[in-house]
């Protein structure tokens, strides 16, 4: 496994967040100014690695026209042990 800028810019911004802190792979892209399917494709090579653990929660969406809906989304947090 190779540690990439990406991988380490994504664990940077994860281990700087509250440890019960999940985030949607859009607030992930959204703060690291990245495309969110390149940041989502990231994460879930990172997940098989064992670099990052996720859990789906429903998680408030703001459409801009539509308003706001719940939707349950793949949300990522640092693996502890590594």
């Amino acid at each position: 496994m190779r540690m990439t800028r990406n991988k380490q810019m994504i664990l940077d911004l994860l281990a700087s967040e509250p440890e019960d802190e999940y985030l949607p792979a859009a607030a992930v892209a959204e703060r690291l100014g990245k495309r969110m399917t390149d940041v989502a494709r990231t994460l879930r090579l990172m997940e098989d690695q064992g670099l990052v653990v996720s859990v789906v929660r429903e998680v408030p969406v703001d459409r801009p026209g539509l308003g706001t809906y719940t939707r349950a989304l793949k949300c990522y947090q640092r693996a502890v042990d590594i």
